[in-house]
């Protein structure tokens, strides 16, 4: 049987800073920022100078959804243009993974930021 000494806390091996979670929640939000803001590409279709597709590319690094319209020069969406989706499983998993490397990457450089720090200071190092 393994005792605890009462002055001593107990910590886990994933437990953080409360500021590392205050950064990891900003990064957090600026990947999902940079995943859900479409990447917009403009481009004339055929011989028709006049009519141009746009194709919203959702996802980053790696688009995962990618949606084309067919529009006119004024902005009017056409019948005669269909509507494509495509969807990408395989990059929509190395987005995430993307996403994960970057989270872990802040999280240890954030928190050996702060344990370099408190071992300055109780080393006496100003």
């Amino acid at each position: 049987m393994t005792t605890v000494e009462p002055n001593k806390a107990h910590t886990g091996y994933l437990q953080f800073h409360l500021s590392t979670a205050v950064i990891l929640m900003f990064t957090t939000g600026g990947i999902m920022w940079a995943n859900f803001v479409p990447f917009t590409l403009k481009a004339h279709f055929g011989d028709v100078p006049d009519k141009d597709v746009i194709s919203s590319h959702y996802g980053w690094p790696w688009p995962f959804i990618k949606i084309t319209n067919g529009k006119d020069s004024n902005g009017v969406l056409h019948n005669s243009f269909n509507v494509f989706t495509d969807w990408s499983g395989k990059n929509e998993i190395l987005d995430l993974s993307v996403g994960l490397a970057i989270l872990t990457v802040v999280w240890m450089i954030s928190e050996g930021w702060i344990r370099f720090r408190e071992r300055r200071r109780k080393s006496g190092v100003q």
